[in-house]
């Protein structure tokens, strides 16, 4: 929808070691991949080499304002179980609002996932430090609106990670992992039976007006 790739930046945060950053590249998008651990960006950055693709690979952590990724220049920046696994605090959520704020283009997209509280469901504090823990991290959709309140960010997509995933992969390619089945429906941190867990990773998007 953003039209031709060439003329379509997009920012994978949390690229790893390329799993969406080499994709996208390879259809011709302007990718850019940031990466905190060091590690990672060798390993990613040999794979641009190898594959000849133009990617800029950047260390650094998307909180950081020092780290020059441009202002207002993205189309698109892609969050894939970065919030989900990595992001404790909502003050932590709120300075990434702010951040993609900065960074997209006006209508751009921060598409995001991360593990919402189903109602009426309020997560105890020993829930919450577990889910930590287990790569989980619960947050209630009251919180993130606080996180998003003031700025120019609006809640445009709100789908369930595990049934957007399972309709639009192939059979062959699912399911992605041995784990993400029950991991993606909240069974990391609550052993209960199917459908009673009461969190679930979300894929949110959302649009800078």
């Amino acid at each position: 929808s953003f039209g031709a790739p060439e003329r379509t930046t997009v920012l994978d945060v949390g690229a790893g070691t390329g799993r969406n950053t080499l994709p996208l590249a390879r259809a011709g998008y302007v990718t850019e991949a940031l990466e905190p651990a060091a590690a990672l960006v060798e390993v990613l950055r040999h794979s641009v080499e190898e594959e000849r693709l133009e990617v800029r690979v950047v260390h650094g952590d998307v909180l950081d304002g020092a780290v020059d990724l441009g202002k207002g220049r993205h189309q698109l920046i892609v969050l894939a179980e970065v919030v989900a696994s990595h992001f404790h605090e909502v003050g932590e959520v709120r300075r990434l609002f702010e951040r993609s704020a900065h960074l997209l283009a006006p209508n751009g997209i921060l598409l995001l996932n991360a593990f919402i509280a189903v109602d009426p469901y309020k997560p105890e504090v020993d829930a919450r430090e577990f889910s930590h823990t287990a790569w989980s991290c619960i947050f209630t959709r009251p919180e993130l609106a606080s996180a998003v309140k003031g700025l120019p960010l609006a809640l445009s997509s709100d789908e369930s990670v595990y049934e957007y995933e399972k309709a639009h992969l192939s059979k062959a390619a699912w399911p992605p992992t041995g784990w993400f089945e029950d991991w993606t429906r909240g069974f990391d941190v609550f052993g209960l039976p199917e459908g009673r867990a009461p969190i679930e990773l979300r894929w949110l998007a959302y649009r800078r007006r």
